[in-house]
Parts: structure tokens; C-alpha cells; sequence
């Protein structure tokens, strides 16, 4: 019989104690975060119907990385690669009956079918946070602010990353006013500008021509688009909506605590094809990490695609775990996780069930505690072992211990031993541990 491997699936992780602390520290970050904003928590099917994608998840998504199989019913169905689309679906179903706007957030896992690299996998967790129902700019300042909230739980600060923001109706109405592009070719351009810092020098001009059928000319004014400042935005504002949109971001932005962190940049404009206003993307700015971190953007009218749904304006984004890892590690900002168990209890032949007492006396007082499952092995082994691990408490009961009612507790860091009666035990080790 052949042995199996240990390995996982290429592009899965295993998360291994230490791991999944991080994993916890930065859930936990993103709940809090969100909870303190005013986002409610909600959850979805990890499979959904295959056309829930293909209805306007965007081409390369639902083509190249969509896990997708048709189970015994015949049915065609797909792991979830994204959130929105399941958030749409649910939001539309009950929008009818919620108190607007809709503030939710959840935190999941997905799957996409991609070259596993640093910052990218197959399986990955994300935070998605959305508002539904308002369709004001100062919505989208709102969801987007709470990205740069997250960062500042995270003990980032303003010189490590920064927000970039562009405006899909502002690019759609430039694409075709100012370089003159048809709007058959606005979808394939704006893909390109999308793909534009991953490109080689040339190729994306290259892209162009071949693909949107370009002019010179129109690559020259498109180049041109793509180093507008907010200068050229503001004297659009009057005649396009998604000019005005941009300068009244900015606007909220100059005002906020957040005035460093969000900046024009008119090369944002998002892949999917249901971003339909403001778009952001969160770049790190570390040099040996300089990439998109996450990003998000309105997508009004995502809900139309569902029978009996009302028409709701919606924005969000989504930040993901991987790209988030490797921003904390770069800039050193990953806290010294110590072990969360307090206290190990020892156990010694003959006082076997005087152990478990004590171990469930601590539990039920809240103090994270282990008992050590052999009392066969000696006490200096046993001792050792919370050494090893990192246990700051060691609480040994013998045959003093228990003729004379008392626990012998031993401070792992000073090597202290302190003899203390039962019931005033886990008032000292508390005090101990908080200290």
C-alpha cells in the first residue's frame, strides 16, 4: 500500500498552533473593527449556483479560477470564489423587509483556481464589509474608512500604506470624451489599465492596439488620462458625476484623520465587472512588498439581477488574510503571541484525582489550564514539559500538598514556589497571570 503525502493541496495552507494564532489575531482585528463601525455579522454557503458567478463575477474569474462541478442532482455549482455576489443574493431576498442602509460584514473562506505566490493562494480568508441602500459618497467614505481603522488596530502607520481611489464612471465618461475610445472598447481598456503594473515596459501599449484597436493617438491621450492629478479631475466635476464623486471624496478624506492615507491614483479602476462607481485599492508601500492588498468599490444595481428584487445602491470591499500576513510580517508589526494556557497541573501517582480537582476548580474560574495526562513521569519531567511550551504556572499537589490542603504553585519566570490554600489558589495565579 502506498503512503499518502503530507502535504497539503498546492495553494492550501495548514495552520498549525502558531499559525492559527495570527489567523486569530487578525479575525479578531477585523471583527472588532467592524462591530465598532456599526456592521452587523452574517454568513453564506460556502457552494453556490455556478450562473450566480457567470451573471457578473467577470470574465477571467469565472473562466480561469472558478472551482466549479455539478453534483448527483445534476446541478452546476461552484465554491465560492468572492463574497458579493452571495451578499447581493441574500441582501435581495429580504431587502424588501431591512432597515436601510444595510451595514454587514462577515469573515470567510474562498477558493480560486491561481498560480499559488507570495501574497496569493488558492484557498484564502477575507473580510468583507458593504452598506446597501445609500447610494451618498459619504457611504463609500464610511466602508472605505473602515480599511484604514483595521490598519490602525494593526499599529500601521500612514508612511506604510496608503488608499488609492479612482471613479469607474469617471474613467468610463474620460475613456470616451477624452481619448475617444467606443464604448465596445471601453471594457477592454479598462481591463488592460487594470492589469497595467504587472505588465512589462510596452507591453501594455502593445495591448492596446491589439486588443482595443487603438490609435497612436489614443494611447498617447490615454497615457496622458493616466497621469491626471485631482486638479484635472475638479475641473470635470460639473459635467460628469463621477468627477463630482471624486472630489467630494476627497473633500470628506482632507477633514479626516485619514487625510494621508487616501490618494488619487487614475490607474484604479478595478476588474470585476459590477464596479460601477467609486473603486479603491490599499497598496503597501514597503519596497520589498510594493503590491495591491485588497481592494473594493460601489456596485450599484447588483441586486437587479435577482427575481422580485428592489434596485439597491451598494459599496464594499474585501481584505484578505494573505496579503495582510505579509504586510505585518515586512514592517515587523506581528505581536509576540504568548501561550494562552496559564497553568499546568501536574499529576503525581497516588493524587491522580486531587489533579483533576484542582484543574477543574481553575477552568471553571476562567484561568486556561492543562493537566498533564501521565503520572507515571517524574515531576522534573513534568516541569520541563511547561518549559518547553511555555506554561508561565506550575501547580503541583503531592503528598504535603494534599495532607496539609495546600497547591504549590511555581512561578516558571522567577522560579518562585508559593504554597497557598485551595480555595485562595486561583485568586493568586489570576493576580500572577495579569501581572
Amino acid at each position: 500500500m502506498n503512503k499518502l503525502e503530507t502535504l497539503p493541496y498546492r495553494g492550501a495552507r495548514d495552520f498549525y498552533p502558531k499559525d492559527q494564532k495570527i489567523l486569530n489575531y487578525i479575525f479578531n482585528i477585523w471583527r472588532e473593527a467592524a462591530l465598532e463601525s456599526g456592521f452587523e455579522e452574517y454568513n453564506g454557503p460556502f457552494l453556490e449556483p455556478f450562473d450566480l458567478y457567470a451573471a457578473k463575477s467577470g470574465e477571467e474569474l469565472v473562466k480561469e479560477q472558478l472551482y466549479s462541478f455539478e453534483d448527483r442532482g445534476g446541478r452546476k455549482l461552484a465554491i465560492r470564489p468572492e463574497m458579493t455576489p452571495t451578499v447581493a443574493r441574500m441582501i435581495a431576498a429580504k431587502s424588501k423587509s431591512m432597515i436601510k442602509p444595510i451595514k454587514w460584514f462577515s469573515i470567510a473562506d474562498f477558493w480560486r483556481y491561481e498560480k499559488p505566490q507570495r501574497g496569493r493562494g488558492r484557498e484564502f480568508f477575507q473580510l468583507n464589509a458593504d452598506i446597501f441602500g445609500e447610494n451618498s459618497v459619504l457611504s463609500d467614505f464610511e466602508v472605505f474608512t473602515l480599511g484604514a481603522r483595521i490598519m490602525e488596530h494593526l499599529k500601521a502607520k500612514p508612511n506604510m500604506y496608503e488608499i488609492r481611489v479612482n471613479n469607474r464612471l469617471f474613467m468610463d465618461f474620460a475613456l470616451e470624451k477624452i481619448v475617444g475610445f467606443s464604448s465596445d472598447r471601453k471594457s477592454i481598456v479598462m481591463r488592460l489599465i487594470d492589469k497595467k503594473n504587472k505588465m512589462a515596459p510596452g507591453e501594455f501599449e502593445k495591448a492596446l492596439v491589439d486588443s482595443a484597436k487603438a490609435t497612436g493617438t489614443q494611447v498617447q491621450k490615454l497615457n496622458e488620462l493616466l497621469k491626471f492629478d485631482l486638479n484635472n479631475v475638479r475641473k470635470l466635476a460639473d459635467e460628469n458625476r463621477g468627477a463630482k464623486e471624486l472630489t467630494d471624496f476627497f473633500e470628506l478624506a482632507k477633514k479626516s484623520d485619514y487625510a494621508e492615507i487616501f490618494v488619487y491614483d487614475p490607474q484604479i479602476v478595478r476588474g470585476l465587472d459590477y464596479y460601477t462607481g467609486l473603486v479603491i485599492e490599499q497598496w503597501d508601500k514597503n519596497p520589498k512588498n510594493n503590491r495591491s492588498m485588497y481592494g473594493g468599490g460601489r456596485y450599484d444595481g447588483l441586486t437587479d439581477l435577482f427575481a422580485g428584487a428592489e434596485p439597491l445602491p451598494a459599496t464594499g470591499f474585501a481584505m484578505g488574510d494573505l496579503t495582510l500576513i505579509n504586510f505585518l510580517e515586512s514592517w515587523q508589526l506581528l505581536p509576540q503571541f504568548k501561550n494562552e494556557t496559564a497553568a499546568l497541573v501536574t499529576v503525581l501517582a497516588g493524587f491522580t484525582q486531587n489533579s483533576v480537582s484542582i484543574s477543574e476548580t481553575l477552568r471553571k474560574s476562567g484561568i486556561k489550564t492543562e493537566l498533564y495526562l501521565n503520572d507515571g513521569d517524574g515531576l522534573d519531567k513534568q516541569i520541563g514539559y511547561a518549559n518547553r511550551k511555555e506554561i508561565p504556572f506550575v501547580l503541583i499537589i503531592g503528598e504535603k500538598e494534599a495532607k496539609d490542603g495546600k497547591v504549590m504553585v511555581k512561578n516558571m519566570a522567577t522560579g518562585e514556589q508559593t504554597a497557598c490554600g485551595l480555595t485562595e489558589m486561583n485568586q493568586i495565579l489570576d493576580t500572577l497571570w495579569k501581572a
